[in-house]
């Protein structure tokens, strides 16, 4: 195959050699493990490399990816091992990312551990990486799927895209109010999309037990909220621990 290949809906999925296709991205999704030519974005898409799951070390290969604020990059996230550590682009030659949104998936019930680095995009050669994904600048937090992870645009050898798993900053409690029902609601404020877990004990006497009552997602204004069935207890204290 040579020549330009427009995608404008649908998923294209490339897992054999097509170095001498540019894929203008107008739509859709590109996929895969093989090797295209130039990535172009034009009025849409996605970017989603690799296909699989944790048992593969996933990368779509490219000449050169040219991003804008129109299209995504949406890589998986699948394991702690270098070898095997996600779904990722792999560049031979410049990357543009142009103000495109990033969207980070983790595989099924993978929960990174704190400090634990991936490589989202391997740009081979010296070039730095031009531009920035939109609103994330270098060392920039992003959530994902309940996690929160430090992006940098120098990682790896120098120059690539690495997500950092980190640790979320404590949330503020707000309020704690008895419902007309009888159950207790427990408010905090967050970072939008974390998943927060939310504990309760009957006394602050120490050693304080504390018995978790389960979980809850800050919305996009970053609020949570947990309701409580009613309980036998006189008192009860409450507080929110972040991911």
């Amino acid at each position: 195959m040579s020549g330009t290949t427009i995608l404008d809906d649908g998923e294209l999925r490339m897992d054999g050699i097509q170095t001498n296709s540019t894929i203008r991205l107008d739509g859709g999704i590109v996929t895969g493990r093989g090797f295209v030519g130039h990535i172009t974005a034009n009025s849409g898409g996605t970017v989603a490399p690799g296909f699989g799951g944790a048992q593969y070390e996933s990368a779509l290969h490219c000449r050169n990816v040219t991003l804008n604020p129109a299209t995504t990059f949406r890589p998986v996230l699948t394991s702690s091992s270098p070898d095997f550590e996600g779904h990722k682009l792999q560049v031979a030659g410049s990357v543009i990312l142009g103000g495109s949104q990033l969207a980070v998936d983790l595989y099924t019930t993978f929960k990174p551990t704190n400090s634990a680095s991936f490589v989202i995009i391997d740009n081979d050669g010296n070039d730095a990486i031009n531009g920035t994904f939109a609103g994330l600048p270098e060392g920039a937090t992003i959530p994902a799927e309940g996690v929160l992870f430090r992006i940098s645009y120098a990682g790896g050898t120098g120059n690539d895209v690495v997500l950092t798993r980190v640790p979320a900053p404590p949330s503020n409690m707000s309020t704690v109010a008895k419902m007309p029902n009888g159950q207790m609601r427990v408010s905090g404020l967050g970072i939008p999309g974390l998943i927060y877990t939310i504990q309760t004990t009957t006394n602050l006497i120490p050693v304080i037990q504390w018995t978790q009552i389960g979980t809850t997602t800050a919305a996009t204004d970053g609020y949570f909220h947990f309701l409580q069935n009613p309980t036998a207890s006189p008192q009860r204290f409450y507080r929110a621990i972040s991911p």
